[in-house]
């Protein structure tokens, strides 16, 4: 609060906070009074009023609600009711809470995170990392939480955007700093380095680096921390991480199938791992049918998964009338239940491009050098027409989860419309018109909806480069001249 000395300057031009007095006037004129028009000397003398007015100001001015309190009583009401204040579970809130009170920028930056992120990207159907932050916010010390940081950094960069509100970009990077500090502070401490606290701060700083992304570096401290989550993962194992998201469950016998489907991903990124995308023209054909055979399993796997998920997974399709709508690709888009629903669908999309297109690589040699047979053939088109159908498939949930215009939705959106967009010709030829449809939503998740990694992608694509050779570091990138 000003000061009273600041309070009486502001009154006017001139004004002093010392005294001002009168000049003398003579006894006669005190004794019959003023002339008409001349004031009395006590209407003249000035009255320091500033500590008055100063405590009328101060009872008229609403207390300031610590940013803690605020988020956490945010965080409260989603972990409790897995919905924005005030609303229900639709995606159509956008703005940041409204709340009575005026809050500091820390505090609305964390209201409009659990706004936005948690009370949006829920699922009735399973829990998401998202369901976790807010018991584990409550839990967490505050002024010393990394968590506390990294939130109110995701929180100041998703407000610069919407609000273009000056400095709120630089706040935003210097509590990443913060956070990381912290981190790199907490990574040290045996006990710790194990707590779900740490695990979602090194998460959500990578969250934060794919919505401020606009440089190859920050593409690659996004991975690090990516890397580092899963270290800390394969340290701490997921139960004590999954007993809070099972806390969040409606009914014991509620499914989970995200458990499933990560582990059917980890058994191919552990193939993919030794196995070379590009298989080298000198590789044996045993060992060619071999890994075919390998990521024939995972592909059927995925699709055993996606077919045994329940009724409630599946979306709903509105077909349209009007052709010309930019947004729409063709004649229909689907609806899902909620954000955790469409984001767990499309993971699962993403991840069967991948395996068909590691597939159809292995296939390609196997047909060129080792014999060509009307089988081959069969097993090429199966991949490509499987590839095409999935990417109908992510095309179609775009319309609805972009329509609320949040961040949320666009980081959901990220990587299965990069995978697909980014597929060669010679693996599987995408109708032109649908590969700049995904560009195009790819630019407006980083232009509207405030993710920058979208916008680097699209210059990947453009430009026909590899993320993964931009991913690299220097050690990795030596290694691969040699």
């Amino acid at each position: 609060m000003d000061s009273p000395a600041k309070l009486v300057q502001a009154a006017g031009p001139g004004e002093s906070s010392a005294t001002l007095r009168a000049q003398p006037v003579d006894s006669a004129r005190e004794a019959v009074g003023p002339a008409p028009g001349i004031a009395r000397r006590a209407d003249l003398l000035f009255r320091d009023l500033s500590e008055e007015v100063a405590r009328k100001v101060a009872r008229r001015q609403p207390k300031r609600t610590p940013p803690e309190a605020a988020a956490a009583e945010t965080a409260r009401l989603t972990a409790t009711t897995g919905a924005p204040i005030g609303g229900s579970h639709s995606t159509r809130a956008l703005s940041p809470t409204s709340w009575a009170r005026p809050m500091t920028p820390e505090s609305q930056a964390l209201c409009f995170f659990f706004r936005n992120y948690p009370a949006l990207s829920s699922s009735r159907n399973f829990t998401t990392m998202y369901d976790v932050i807010p018991a584990v916010y409550c839990s967490a010390t505050p002024g010393d939480s990394p968590l506390f940081c990294i939130l109110t950094a995701l929180g100041l960069a998703g407000q610069s955007h919407h609000t273009e509100t000056a400095g709120m970009e630089v706040a935003a990077r210097a509590w990443s700093d913060r956070a990381l500090h912290k981190v790199n502070r907490d990574l040290r401490d045996g006990r710790r380095v194990k707590l779900d606290e740490t695990i979602l701060a090194v998460l959500l700083l990578g969250l934060y680096e794919t919505n401020t992304c606009n440089t190859p570096r920050s593409m690659r401290s996004w991975l690090t921390h990516i890397k580092g989550a899963t270290a800390l993962l394969d340290l701490h194992t997921v139960v004590r991480l999954s007993r809070a998201c099972r806390r969040r469950r409606t009914s014991p016998a509620a499914v989970d199938p995200a458990e499933d489907l990560n582990a059917i991903v980890t058994e191919f990124c552990n193939a993919r791992s030794v196995i070379p995308f590009r298989p080298p023209v000198t590789q044996l054909e045993s060992m060619t049918r071999a890994v075919i055979a390998q990521y024939t399993s995972i592909g059927e796997a995925l699709a055993d998964w996606y077919d045994a998920l329940p009724a409630t997974f599946h979306p709903s399709t509105v077909y349209c009338d009007d052709m010309a709508n930019p947004d729409i690709l063709s004649d229909h888009y689907d609806v899902y239940p909620d954000m955790g629903t469409t984001n767990l669908a499309n993971n699962y999309r993403a991840n069967t491009i991948l395996i068909h297109e590691a597939l159809l690589s292995q296939l390609d040699l196997l047909r060129v050098r080792y014999g060509h047979d009307d089988q081959l053939v069969d097993r090429v088109r199966q991949s490509r027409n499987t590839i095409l159908s999935v990417i109908d498939t992510i095309c179609a949930s775009v319309p609805d989860l972009l329509q609320p215009n949040v961040g949320a939705a666009g980081v959901g959106l990220l990587w299965p419309l990069y995978v697909a967009a980014q597929l060669s010709p010679r693996t599987v030829r995408v109708p032109d018109a649908t590969r700049t449809w995904m560009i195009g939503r790819l630019e407006k998740i980083g232009t509207e909806l405030g993710v920058r990694q979208a916008t680097m992608l699209v210059k990947l694509l453009y430009k026909d480069a590899d993320v993964s050779e931009l991913l690299k570091d220097e050690e990795e990138r030596a290694m691969s001249y040699q």
